[in-house]
């Protein structure tokens, strides 16, 4: 519905953040950048857990897409004069902003992502497989668990008030910036300072979460038309053209995504969609008394924040407030 309320709303925002993507990419380099000339659209972050000169370079806001490919070749042409070394310690990240989307449309994307993930981790790099700092639905399942609790028809709640950064920061989806930046943040990408491969992955997530957007409502219409057209034609449905030629090098693909399908499958059939975003509704409006599982009534206005579960990793470094 065209008048359900958005996650800039439950933000407390006027309007949403424009722009659909920020990026940070990790780099070790044979000469420190501490004092380089950074280019505009850049700031330099220190990151603790990077070795040999090592720095994170953040996109300063959003930017749409066409101008994100600019300044990423911008900035690798930058570090390219400094010595990038190859390290497994660096990864590339992408938050794809949601803002202007009602929390029914991102779990429909959020759902895209997970049947995804373990696929396009082939791109993202072998390293990227079960590592600690990026781990997919595959690795740490418990993340769906903790999904199914966030959107349970009996907890209402501030959407999304089960993800924090000490339970979900570290998967390859972190589900913990949607209420801190407005953003889904991919950690999958192996670090690299070639252009192309950012710009390629950038885009792929980007197209992805575009294509979610306008072909599904929920996670049920995922799934639905999961079953409906295949595994082959529904992937060639979501990705762009250039990286689904990478897919189809890669052996088993279909097998890969059906793997995925049956760890997430129950998950959009645990909820009435329409009936937890009519809920989250109320909620952000402040319209009604909700009953919650705990018997009592939630006052107008008010945000029951429930429990995070701790079952992934805790915080060690912090992403700038700047998305």
């Amino acid at each position: 519905m065209t008048d359900d309320v958005k996650l800039y709303q439950i933000l407390g925002k006027k309007e949403p953040v424009k722009g659909d993507v920020g990026v940070e990419i990790e780099v070790e380099t044979k000469t420190a950048m501490y004092d380089a000339n950074i280019p505009c659209g850049w700031k330099p972050v220190r990151e603790g857990s990077l070795r040999n000169n090592g720095i994170e370079f953040v996109m300063t806001k959003a930017f749409n897409i066409d101008v994100a490919k600019a300044k990423i070749k911008d900035m690798t042409a930058c570090i390219e004069k400094h010595g990038p070394i190859e390290s497994r310690r660096t990864s590339v990240h992408v938050h794809m902003n949601v803002q202007e989307y009602s929390p029914k449309k991102i779990w429909a994307i959020i759902t895209c992502m997970w049947l995804l993930e373990d696929l396009i981790s082939e791109y993202a790099g072998v390293d990227r497989k079960g590592n600690l700092f990026c781990l997919r639905a595959s690795d740490a399942s418990n993340i769906i668990k903790l999904a199914s609790s966030d959107v349970s028809a009996k907890n209402h709640h501030k959407a999304f008030s089960y993800f924090g950064a000490e339970n979900s920061k570290y998967c390859g989806l972190n589900l913990a910036n949607i209420l801190k930046f407005g953003t889904l943040e991919n950690r999958l990408m192996r670090g690299t300072n070639n252009p192309e491969a950012i710009i390629m992955w950038m885009n792929m997530l980007h197209h992805v979460k575009s294509k979610a957007v306008e072909l599904f409502d929920s996670p049920i219409d995922v799934f639905d038309t999961f079953w409906v057209e295949g595994t082959k034609d529904w992937v060639k449905k979501l990705m762009p053209d250039d990286f689904m030629k990478f897919i189809e090098t890669v052996p088993e693909w279909v097998e890969i995504v059906d793997d995925s399908c049956d760890l997430v499958v129950n998950f959009p059939y645990e909820v009435d969609w329409d009936i937890y975003q009519s809920n989250i509704n109320k909620i952000t409006r402040g319209k009604d008394n909700i009953p919650n599982d705990l018997g009592f009534n939630v006052e107008p206005g008010a945000v029951v924040r429930q429990a995070q579960p701790r079952f992934v990793f805790e915080q060690v470094a912090q992403v700038p407030d700047d998305f």
